[in-house]
């Protein structure tokens, strides 16, 4: 399999290297905008205008009332209501100011992310995420990629690779999986699937632990995956047991068959 070039998608080096620094800033930007929904952002908005107009209503009425106590020592008399309805005509405008504010903050940024959204589907930000998901694909059909993958990542790869190909993929928790990885699940079959990213072949202890795993879980098959290999031992552990070995040529003949499929 040729590995795929930014040419092959119609886009120089340079206009890759480009897109890529581009499509970097627009995700950055939209990551700084309010992560609400529309309603979310409106119901925000009117909370924080709320809040802010009472702020406001507080330090006028206060003012209101000294100003009102200054003029009652003076002598000079009016209408007690008017400091009161001073205060509420101040929170009410205040508020409906706060929230004109956020209001026309909150359409400017939806407008904003509407822009940026525009901007990535643009056919040459296209052409870079084809580029990009041939190459993913291209590298999955490599020895050394396989070979170098170690814990979470080899996990995540092999989770994706079943996902593919039609299992329902679940991954366990760290602790207490009794050194089970993967969990499938197609149909009426149940598969426990441990994965080792070591660097050499392992050895049988491993392949024994799996199957006491397979046991426990009551699953029909068991897989275990080692980009590196298995020594013979492990191989004649297995004759006879739903074992199934996977090392780096069996991972890139999967992989080359998803991508022929695609």
């Amino acid at each position: 399999m040729k590995k795929p070039e930014p040419q092959d998608f119609g886009l120089s080096d340079q206009e890759y290297t480009f897109l890529v620094a581009e499509r970097a800033k627009i995700n950055e930007a939209i990551n700084k905008l309010p992560a609400f929904g529309l309603l979310g952002q409106v119901l925000r908005a009117v909370y924080i205008s709320l809040i802010l107009g009472g702020f406001v209503w507080i330090i006028f009425s206060i003012i209101g009332y000294i100003i009102y106590a200054i003029v009652a020592i003076i002598g000079f008399e009016f209408d007690e209501q008017i400091p009161e309805s001073i205060s509420y005509v101040v929170f009410i405008g205040g508020s409906l100011c706060f929230l004109i504010y956020f209001l026309n903050h909150l359409f400017s940024e939806n407008q904003k992310s509407t822009q940026y959204q525009k901007q990535l589907i643009d056919d040459k930000f296209q052409k870079a995420s084809q580029y990009e998901e041939a190459i993913s694909r291209y590298e999955k059909t490599q020895d050394t990629y396989w070979k170098s993958l170690r814990g979470i990542k080899l996990e995540k790869a092999i989770a994706e690779l079943y996902n593919k190909i039609g299992y329902s993929v679940q991954m366990t928790k760290a602790s207490g999986d009794e050194g089970i990885d993967l969990i499938l699940s197609k149909k009426d079959e149940t598969i426990v699937v441990q994965c080792k990213g070591h660097e050499k072949p392992i050895g049988v202890g491993v392949v024994r632990d799996l199957y006491g795993s397979m046991m426990h879980y009551g699953a029909n098959k068991a897989i275990l995956v080692c980009p590196a290999g298995f020594t013979k031992g492990v191989v004649q552990f297995m004759t006879n047991k739903p074992i199934q070995l996977i090392s780096a040529d069996d991972l890139i003949r999967i992989s080359d068959g998803i991508s022929r499929v695609n």
